[in-house]
Parts: structure tokens; sequence; C-alpha cells
């Protein structure tokens, strides 16, 4: 009788087993794709510019909307986010993003988000912006291999 109820207690434990994996396994490049973002909005608001940078290949490149030229390479990123990070910006994502999957280990997603924080004379600043990230999937994650950011401009009827 106990044999018994071991062997279905282990047979439903290697079916949930292998449901568990085969659903993770059928992620959609989309959903991965959102999750990293993600992942960064949360980096960039913890203020570590590590964990940001950790979001990213080795090689990536990063145009950001304040930075007047391409930052390319781990040290290179670090130094911008370092930068966000010693000011204490956040940001927001407005929308979720329009993901296109180029293969199933690279796609591109564009949307928008909003910086805001606060300037060294002490007002508050909110800055919306426009984004693109490129990933690729590296082993079973996916990493940013390059970022645009660029200001939004304000809609012609304002």
């Amino acid at each position: 009788m106990r044999s018994s109820m071991t062997r279905r207690m282990l047979g439903g434990l290697a079916t949930v087993c292998v449901v568990g994996a085969s659903s993770l396994a059928l992620a959609s490049p989309e959903e991965d794709v959102k999750a990293t973002v993600g992942r960064w909005v949360q980096a960039f608001n913890t203020g570590n510019a590590e964990q940001i940078a950790a979001t990213y290949t080795a090689d990536a490149t990063v145009y950001g909307t304040m930075a007047p030229d391409l930052a390319a390479g781990t040290e290179a990123l670090h130094a911008y986010f370092a930068q966000a990070a010693r000011a204490r910006t956040q940001v927001k994502l407005l929308d979720a993003g329009t993901v296109n999957a180029l293969s199933a280990d690279h796609a591109v997603i564009a949307g928008l988000y909003e910086f805001s924080g606060v300037r060294p004379d002490g007002q508050a600043f909110s800055a919306p912006a426009r984004y693109s990230f490129v990933l690729v999937k590296d082993g079973n994650d996916w990493r940013i291999v390059h970022h645009h950011s660029s200001a939004r401009p304000r809609p012609a009827n304002q």
C-alpha cells in the first residue's frame, strides 16, 4: 500500500515537472523580451550601474537619451549608467512595447518610457522618451545587445 502511494506521488511529481518544464520551454520570445526589459527597468530604478550593465551583452552599444556619443562595451555602459544612478533618475514604461521576433534568438522591442527625478537645482523633472532594444538569447537568458533612446517629441496638437 505504501509503495503504491509513493509511486503515485512520484508519478504525479514527475508529471508536474514535465508539464512545468514544457511550459517554460514554450515561453514566446515576446514574453521573454518583455520580461528582460522589465528586469532592465528594475535594475535602472535601483540606481546600481553594475546591475543595469548586467542586462547587456559584454559588447553591447547604447545611444543614450542625453549622451552625445555611443557607449560601447561593459565599461562604457557602466560609466553611462553611473551618471543616472548618481542622479537617482527613475524610469517608467508608458506602454507594453512592440516586439518583433527576428528569429528564435533575436528580437527587437520598441516603445515609450519616461524618466523622472530631481535636478541639481531641486526642480522635479519628467522626460518622455522612446526606446528600442535589440536583444539576443544568451544561453537561457535574453540580453540587450543594442539600446537606443531619444527624447519623445511633443504631439503636433500640443
